[in-house]
């Protein structure tokens, strides 16, 4: 096994101290650029790679930013994950990636063994009701920012919720629709909750009636047992006009309990649903949604982070909160149809 390369050697191979190298390895000052040639160039014959982690410790800092999805294989996040990447490499910063799949012991650990390894700041997109240790980590004067989720006094990127439920559902009714079901999640998930809240605001405002049976909150994410769920709240409660769906993944679900079930969409039941996908055009029919900019709530996110980095290194001053509020579109298509009255 051939010998680790030290700081030593590559001293030894440019005539200079140790301590000289250390200097041109952390960028400080008083050292000749002649030195500073000779220690670059015996660091390329001797392939010596610096120890950025003993670095980290040192110095307290890492250059590294982590973030936090519940579910990287969900296109939604794995696209704010792009967004926050595209921005920490501007910025000469890595990311570490932590996938959860919604476990508070995954994330509890991955937080503490991130804290030792003097991690910047850190972006979540798994904020939770019962989430309690990211607000004692924001409010110990760590930087962090929320994406998506909110749920705390803490930085975030968010889109707004409560409007995109309302102006859904209000979509829905002045196109004929009267009876609009809503399928949702539990209450754990506060965006859904905002969305859940908006409709149940538009029927409201509408004179509409509401039932306990025109909401299905479940909370999974697999697109096979969500159609089996739909297949049978269909059957218990009939079929609605139209349903708001708070996301893609349950609308997807739609889309199969009505192959299985026989009716069309949207002649039988309209859909419209959050989340416009690359593949939303391309169903049949193509599905009318509310767009969320993920790849740019990434990158706001991952920017808003830096900005709370940079404060914080110059004043030591403790997180001033930002909520930045990210537009999001309409996008009309084929998957809601107009009633008559």
């Amino acid at each position: 096994m051939a010998k680790k390369v030290s700081i030593k050697d590559v001293a030894s191979l440019a005539g200079v101290s140790i301590s000289t190298v250390s200097r041109v390895i952390n960028g400080g000052p008083y050292v000749s650029e002649e030195k500073r040639n000779s220690i670059l160039k015996a660091m390329e014959q001797l392939n010596f790679q610096p120890n950025y982690f003993a670095k980290s410790l040192k110095a307290g800092t890492s250059n590294l930013i982590a973030i936090f999805v519940p579910n990287i294989n969900n296109t939604v996040y794995a696209l704010i994950a792009q967004g926050v990447e595209s921005i920490a490499r501007e910025n000469r910063y890595g990311v570490i990636l932590c996938n959860t799949n919604e476990d508070e012991e995954i994330e509890r650990e991955q937080i503490s063994r991130f804290q030792t390894m003097h991690i910047d700041g850190y972006i979540f997109a798994t904020a939770r009701n019962d989430r309690g240790y990211i607000q004692e980590l924001v409010e110990s004067g760590v930087p962090a920012v929320t994406v998506m989720r909110h749920t705390m006094d803490a930085n975030a990127v968010i889109v707004d919720n409560f409007k995109i439920g309302y102006e859904a559902t209000t979509y829905l009714i002045n196109r004929g629709h009267r009876k609009i079901y809503i399928f949702s999640s539990t209450e754990g998930i506060p965006s859904l909750k905002l969305r859940y809240d908006g409709y149940r605001k538009a029927l409201q405002d509408n004179g509409l009636p509401y039932e306990d049976s025109y909401q299905c909150a479940y909370d999974d994410e697999d697109i096979t047992r969500l159609s089996d769920i739909v297949v049978d709240w269909f059957d218990k409660s009939g079929k609605p006009d139209a349903v708001f769906s708070v996301n893609w993944v349950r609308a997807m679900s739609i889309y199969g309990a009505a192959q299985r079930m026989g009716f069309r969409i949207p002649d039988d039941v309209s859909v419209l649903s959050v989340d416009d996908l690359p593949f939303a055009p391309f169903l049949n029919p193509p599905l009318t949604t509310v767009s969320q900019p993920f790849y740019d709530m990434g990158r706001k996110a991952a920017e808003t982070l830096l900005n709370v980095i940079a404060n914080k290194n110059e004043d030591g001053a403790r997180n001033t909160f930002y909520q930045i509020i990210m537009p999001t579109t309409f996008v009309e298509r084929g998957s809601v149809c107009q009633r008559e009255v």
